[in-house]
């Protein structure tokens, strides 16, 4: 089974860490024996270059994956259309959401955002299976028109995420978030408000990542004198990741908004207990996650500064990430065998 992946982000020498949940993707299903190949080109000269190619090649895939509705899916429809090759479209993009208010920029244009909300449209109608990585995410769409159905295919989470867990500390209580320091989505400000609100309380908080506002947040950081109970760890390899929530004790997300959320995911794999606003997933496993509201540091003041008082234990962690492998894989074999 030879499996197309497109998408506008894949890691590369340039940015490692660029559309690592897509790679995922790729190699879980190589352990079904699936040929896989990857399209990542985001210029448009790039993509028609491609669509060339692809139209050109006598040994075509037997499925493509596209995973987020770009220009790159002028080569699904092309090879849907003119060569029968079926197509499975994975939407990750949070531009959809109003918070992020992208999509809406985009189809406000005159003339052009008709073209391209009626292109985006197009791609997902022609789509034989349409999945989304998380039901929320699946919900927005539906309300924008662009779909009528979708089913949730979750992020892949690698399995050492769910080894070695280990308790954690015993007398200073160690919080973690991990993310790409976009603050509008992320709302890393309003966590430095929230420790500041606790700052005579026994904890260190820990950010890792990196991105186009970490500087602004260390400042800010320094502004509210609350730097010594932060640390910046940087960006990190995803093992690594790993290995720091086995040693943290809470997770904190303070998203405005997310379309799943890879590191709720890893967190919840790995059993390290979570205090999260509403968005992604979140939402679907209730049970494991503490919800605050978004946009209100004090909602996450008090419950950071609860779980510093009364800790909560490890879980065994959450198992429904690692069928999704295996549900992909189901899906290319129903387009390609029709199982």
């Amino acid at each position: 089974m030879k499996v197309l992946t497109i998408a506008p982000w894949y890691p590369s020498k340039k940015d490692k860490m660029a559309g690592l949940f897509v790679q995922n993707f790729v190699v879980s299903t190589t352990r079904f024996g699936v040929d896989n190949e990857v399209f990542s080109e985001t210029r448009f000269g790039g993509i028609l270059k491609g669509l060339i190619h692809y139209s050109k090649r006598e040994n075509r895939p037997d499925i493509v994956h596209l995973h987020v509705v770009t220009k790159q899916g002028l080569i699904a429809l092309f090879l849907r259309k003119w060569f029968k090759v079926p197509y499975v479209i994975t939407e990750h993009w949070s531009g959809y959401y109003r918070e992020s208010g992208l999509f809406d920029m985009k189809v406000q244009r005159p003339v052009v955002g008709w073209i391209h909300q009626r292109f985006v449209k197009k791609v997902f109608g022609s789509a034989d299976i349409v999945t989304g990585v998380s039901e929320q995410l699946l919900n927005r769409l539906r309300e924008l028109g662009l779909i009528e159905s979708g089913e949730v295919l979750y992020n892949i989470v690698p399995d050492f995420f769910a080894e070695g867990r280990v308790k954690g500390s015993v007398s200073v209580t160690r919080f973690i978030n991990v993310s790409c320091f976009d603050n509008a989505a992320k709302n890393l400000t309003g966590i430095i408000d929230a420790i500041k609100a606790i700052k005579d309380k026994e904890f260190v908080f820990t950010f890792i990542g990196d991105g186009k506002d970490k500087g602004m947040v260390m400042e800010y950081a320094r502004e509210q004198g609350v730097d010594g109970k932060i640390v910046f760890a940087g960006e990190v390899e995803p093992m690594e990741v790993a290995q720091r929530m086995r040693e943290a004790d809470c997770l904190v997300l303070n998203s405005n908004y997310e379309t799943a959320c890879v590191v709720l995911q890893e967190a919840l794999a790995t059993g390290l207990p979570i205090i999260s606003t509403p968005v992604g997933i979140a939402p679907e496993f209730k049970e494991q996650i503490e919800m605050v509201e978004a946009g209100n540091s004090e909602s996450l003041a008090n419950a950071m500064a609860r779980f510093v008082e009364n800790p909560k234990q490890r879980y065994k962690g959450v198992e429904v990430f690692a069928d999704s492998p295996q549900k992909l894989y189901s899906m290319y074999e129903a387009l390609l065998f029709g199982r």
